[in-house]
């Protein structure tokens, strides 16, 4: 009597333990694919933000009007930046199922952004890099960089600013890199919040981080001294809910 009271004990023991570990992984699947889906959504819209930026009449108009003034008198730099404008756009469209890219490949997509708006701004804009040794091959989140810079240029160059610089610096620090985007331009005077409501891009950008690395990141803006400073922390490994 009392080995198949056990015994019945036991099986409704197992049977609840299937049930909850059922329950259990059967919600965590549906989580992550409910991640998968909305991190997807996510890097379309800044695929798509950046590429409406960089087909934004002014954009293209000015950098054409660049390249047709450059043709008669340095042929050769024409050539370069309608390469650069090429690569760029085919960059942005070329559709990637992965969220990551290498650092270097975003620095290559970076630079040619650079490369291009420095022959507008040629007298007025003076961009510097670091970038810590070493790093080049670790995966950070795809096309990042570019829309950050961009705006630092755009939201730099509001009021009496009329010599900008930008600064921009990556270095590994226990198992993080850390990402510094800084410009001596007009200080800011709204919370990262209001900022991020303001457009989608920097929005886009902080929801990415924190789908992609969940609380093991940080975004901050702020005035130091005479600089607007972007800086962000990301880890050098991805979150295992995007691994197969």
């Amino acid at each position: 009597m009392t080995i198949a009271y056990l015994s019945r004990t036991f099986l409704l023991y197992l049977g609840m333990t299937g049930i909850i570990y059922t329950y259990y992984y059967s919600s965590r699947l549906k989580t992550a694919e409910l991640q998968r889906a909305l991190l997807a959504e996510q890097l379309t819209q800044t695929r798509m933000s950046v590429l409406k930026s960089q087909l934004q009449p002014h954009f293209l108009f000015n950098t054409l009007h660049s390249i047709s003034s450059l043709i008669e008198t340095n042929t050769k730099q024409a050539q370069n930046t309608l390469n650069d404008l090429s690569d760029l756009l085919r960059e942005v469209i070329i559709l990637r199922e992965d969220h990551f890219n290498s650092l270097a490949q975003e620095l290559y997509i970076l630079q040619k952004y650079i490369d291009i708006i420095l022959i507008r701004y040629y007298d007025h804009l003076t961009i510097t890099t670091h970038i810590a040794p070493n790093i080049e091959d670790t995966p950070v989140p795809l096309m990042m960089m570019q829309p950050i810079v961009e705006n630092a240029i755009k939201h730099g160059f509001t009021g009496n600013t009329n010599a900008l610089q930008i600064e921009i610096s990556i270095i590994e620090k226990d198992e993080q890199l850390l990402f510094e985007i800084k410009n001596n331009g007009t200080p800011i005077t709204s919370t990262l919040d209001e900022l991020a409501s303001k457009g989608s891009g920097l929005h886009n950008i902080i929801s990415r981080l924190e789908a992609l690395y969940q609380n093991n990141y940080s975004f901050e803006i702020v005035n130091l001294e005479q600089w607007v400073v972007v800086s962000i922390k990301i880890l050098r490994y991805q979150n295992d809910v995007l691994q197969d």
